[in-house]
């Protein structure tokens, strides 16, 4: 497990939340520590953040937090584009294969800030996505 991913969860272990972790298997791969939240406008929030060194950047994703159909995927890349405009630490976008919005970003951290820069980026994208999901929702039922 890379230096950074342990830094990352002792900030977990310190307040009890609970989360998973998958370590990478070799240099090539990503650490990947999971956890979820509970939301105001959906049931839960699962964030994923991705440690693929010791000192690089944490890559933090919600995957699946909606789903569009042929019918409304043209509404849903609207309200993405958007919300895509609105946000400056987020960005949406709606896989091609299976139709799921993903919300990604990115953090560049220094050995000193491992646990503030990571939290906080994580805390402010839940945000963001209970914010967004009622927007998105309506684009999916309209």
């Amino acid at each position: 497990m890379y230096k950074a991913t342990q830094k990352f969860i002792k900030t977990f272990d310190d307040n009890e939340w609970k989360y998973d972790v998958i370590e990478a298997e070799n240099n090539e791969q990503a650490d990947q520590v999971q956890t979820g939240f509970g939301a105001t406008n959906l049931t839960s929030i699962t964030l994923n953040a991705f440690f693929d060194a010791d000192d690089g950047p944490v890559h933090v994703r919600v995957f699946g937090l909606a789903k569009a159909t042929d019918e409304n995927v043209d509404k849903v890349y609207k309200v993405l584009n958007e919300l895509n405009s609105q946000n400056n630490f987020v960005r949406f976008f709606l896989d091609d294969e299976d139709k799921t919005v993903t919300v990604a970003a990115d953090a560049v951290f220094c050995d000193d800030d491992i646990e503030e820069v990571c939290v906080g980026l994580m805390m402010a994208m839940h945000e963001i996505c209970d914010q967004a999901y009622p927007q998105i929702m309506k684009a999916l039922w309209s």
